[in-house]
């Protein structure tokens, strides 16, 4: 029975030290921690963001005191890094808490994060440092302490802003004018035909600095080669090197001269463009005259030298004429002609269609009498008529003084006589 109790109170006391060794354990594991974090590298006038972390599980409020020396550093900002808390500064005591007490703290939990600004006047290997010190934490009944963290950093020298070449040359070529580090604009001439690629050979003044160079591979005709250097700090310097490759002896410049496609300023071109038609008419209203016309092109091949707009600076009314000119690869030239022709003011009524272009000029004589001039003559004859009737019954009235009426009735009745005196001598013979 004792040999049984002693075995009951041996196996107690080996739970009991294994819960406190566990317990043990768990408190080294879960250890509440924080620390204060920021970049390793800093100059004067940099600004640079400081970050607040904790390890603490199920707390939701933080207390502690910002420490930093103000002649060196300015304090821009400090905001929350964690959803639902809040971030308040009194002085130097800041105070961190879980608005809504739903979202605690757990294991390295960013906080918040604190902006400062590195004062201009602070010189290289100057330490810097930002604390926050007794830091406690709280589940609102039960507080931890978390001690003090703190930012240190040394710094820097300032970034090198020398972005200029000590010495420039290109291989097989003189350089005009001479290379000075301030110069920036060289020109080398032409070269031949069979030089695809210059070497150029660039030095840079500071070993911090970097450089690149681009367009040494050349295209036939004019081409520039730039040396880009970028200093420590990120300022940049170009040097350019002008360079004309010679043509391909074996080359035949293209003649075409021919434009692709034009567009006009206002108005509609008429007839539709086509490369093949190069006499073109634009219509515009009276309320355009004084202003711009511009007709551009572009000229088919792509190796033409050019294509010269089509321009009229003021229009006027009626006919405004210009051309737009294509010049091809060999210099041939095509012209393409427009007018741009200003409609007369309207004054109202119905506008006439087909009017001759200068309405001063007399009417062309077709031989054929338009419909006024039929119209005019009909009228005239019938007038000419009436004027020959009216002079006759004018004339019948009288001649020689006798009544025309008793000219009349005499003629009859002699008539009448003859015929009487005929017909007794035909009456005569018959017996």
């Amino acid at each position: 029975m004792k040999n049984i109790i002693n075995k009951i109170v041996t196996l107690l006391i080996a739970v009991v030290m294994v819960c406190g060794i566990s317990a043990i354990m768990y408190e080294t594991v879960y250890a509440a921690s924080a620390k204060f974090t920021g970049p390793t590298t800093v100059r004067a006038g940099d600004t640079i963001t400081l970050t607040f972390t904790v390890s603490d599980n199920g707390k939701y409020a933080l207390e502690g005191t910002l420490d930093y020396d103000s002649t060196k550093l300015t304090l821009n900002s400090i905001s929350s890094l964690r959803e639902g808390w809040e971030v308040e500064r009194n002085d130097n005591t800041l105070i961190a808490y879980d608005n809504n007490m739903t979202n605690p703290l757990g294991t390295n939990t960013n906080v918040f994060q604190a902006v400062f600004k590195v004062n201009a006047n602070v010189t290289a290997g100057t330490n810097l440092s930002v604390s926050i010190k007794n830091i406690t934490s709280t589940t609102g009944s039960v507080q931890n302490s978390l001690g003090t963290v703190t930012y240190s950093v040394t710094v820097a020298k300032p970034l090198s802003q020398d972005n200029t070449l000590s010495a420039l040359s290109v291989d097989g070529c003189t350089l005009s004018p001479t290379f000075a580090p301030n110069t920036t604009t060289y020109s080398i001439g032409e070269v031949d035909y069979s030089v695809s690629t210059l070497n150029v050979k660039a030095t840079k003044s500071d070993a911090n600095a970097t450089v690149t160079v681009s367009g040494n591979r050349l295209a036939v005709g004019a081409n520039t080669v730039t040396v880009t250097v970028t200093a420590e700090n990120g300022s940049v310097k170009v040097y350019k090197i002008n360079v004309t490759r010679k043509q391909d002896p074996n080359y035949v410049a293209s003649g075409n001269a021919d434009v692709a496609n034009v567009t006009v300023s206002a108005g509609i071109l008429s007839p539709k463009f086509d490369a093949t038609i190069t006499d073109y008419v634009v219509y515009l209203p009276f309320e355009q005259k004084g202003m711009r016309f511009e007709m551009r092109g572009t000229a088919k091949d792509n190796k033409a030298a050019g294509v010269k707009s089509a321009i009229i600076e003021s229009l006027a009314e009626g006919n405004n004429k210009t051309k737009l000119v294509c010049t091809a690869e060999n210099g041939t030239t095509k012209e393409y002609n427009v007018i741009v022709v200003v409609m007369p003011k309207y004054t109202g009524g119905e506008p006439s269609v087909g009017e001759p272009e200068n309405p001063t000029s007399p009417p062309q004589d077709t031989g054929k009498p338009d419909e006024g001039e039929s119209i005019t003559q009909e009228s005239n004859e019938k007038a000419t008529d009436e004027d020959t009737l009216k002079e006759v019954g004018s004339s019948a009235k009288t001649t020689n003084g006798v009544p025309i009426w008793l000219k009349i009735l005499l003629v009859v009745a002699t008539t009448m006589i003859g015929l009487g005196v005929l017909y007794v001598i035909y009456i005569k013979s018959k017996k």
